[in-house]
């Protein structure tokens, strides 16, 4: 289990037990309900351990903000077990976490219009001393 210590400008910090299988997003959820009982939709993760923990062949959580990119990533791709995480959290409504208000999936190349170059075709006799010179 790696322990994860939340600290919140409005309350006091809160110690979260999670398995290496629970994911980051697991995480935001639980600060959500816990902490900010569901007011926002999105939670910003700020790194402030005093050092980066690395471990060979893993991810690892760099200072400053978490990008929202690593929430679907399992806790046991960033870290050995019996370790302590401490971070910063600050509640927003940019981006729900359920993706409720989700981007559309519809690909961004549907508008445009592409043309088909004609192709070319080489006639090259490859047994001709001029068009393939030996090597020297």
């Amino acid at each position: 289990m790696s322990t994860f210590e939340i600290h919140t400008e409005t309350a006091l910090p809160k110690k979260y037990d999670l398995n290496k299988n629970d994911k980051i997003i697991d995480l935001k959820n639980k600060i959500l309900t816990d902490l900010f009982q569901n007011q926002y939709t999105n939670i910003d993760l700020y790194n402030v351990n005093e050092r980066v923990y690395k471990d060979f062949g893993k991810l690892f959580f760099d200072k400053g903000l978490l990008p929202s990119t690593i929430n679907k990533y399992s806790i046991e791709s960033f870290t050995s077990e019996n370790r302590t995480y401490v971070f910063k959290a600050v509640a927003n409504n940019d981006i729900d976490l359920n993706n409720n208000n989700k981007i559309s999936e519809e690909p961004i190349h549907k508008n445009f219009k592409y043309t088909q170059d004609k192709k070319v075709e080489f006639n090259l006799d490859i047994n001709n001393v001029n068009e393939f010179p030996p090597l020297r």
